[in-house]
């Protein structure tokens, strides 16, 4: 049981955490007793061997070569494309700014709006049956929900095929 003190106290002293009084303790024992002695005698080589080691520092280019040697690819394939698709991005932006292209697309909605106007004038008795049909959606009933999703299929259905045979006629 007192080894086992002593040995609290060597660590102690080890950290530097040990008062005056238990320092006087530990080397009274430390003098009498030899086992203890030979203990705190191998703990301070242990700690000055520590403390004499050099510090190893890898080089800079030690995660490169330990990723190269293990296989690992680093970038994804798509991250090659990226300088192409800002290379897009940029010759689109060019076109829309110094070509009369956007001005052209413009003038062409203008002059379609009116008949998108009457398009959806046509479409409003249906456009109001749609939010009567997602409104029920909100009640979470499962019976409206399901004749709902049906009545919509149905509209767009009938809605397609009314479109179509206008466009042939």
């Amino acid at each position: 049981m007192r080894h086992e003190e002593i040995e609290r106290l060597i660590h102690k002293r080890l950290d530097k955490e040990i008062t005056t009084e238990e320092e006087k303790e530990l080397f009274e024992h430390i003098r009498r007793c030899s086992q203890c002695r030979e203990f705190y005698l191998e703990m301070e080589r242990i700690k000055q061997d520590i403390f004499n080691l050099t510090e190893f520092f890898p080089r800079v280019d030690f995660n490169t070569r330990i990723i190269s040697a293990i296989n690992i690819k680093r970038h994804k394939i798509w991250y090659k494309a990226i300088p192409a698709f800002g290379s897009i991005y940029l010759i689109g932006l060019a076109i829309l700014l110094f070509t009369p292209l956007p001005n052209y697309l413009f003038s062409k909605l203008i002059l379609t709006l009116p008949g998108l106007v009457y398009i959806f004038d046509k479409i409003k008795p249906f456009g109001n049956g749609l939010f009567l049909l997602a409104s029920s959606f909100l009640k979470f009933n499962q019976v409206v929900i399901f004749t709902g999703f049906l009545l919509s299929l149905f509209i767009f259905y009938t809605i397609g095929k009314i479109l179509k045979t206008r466009e042939v006629l």
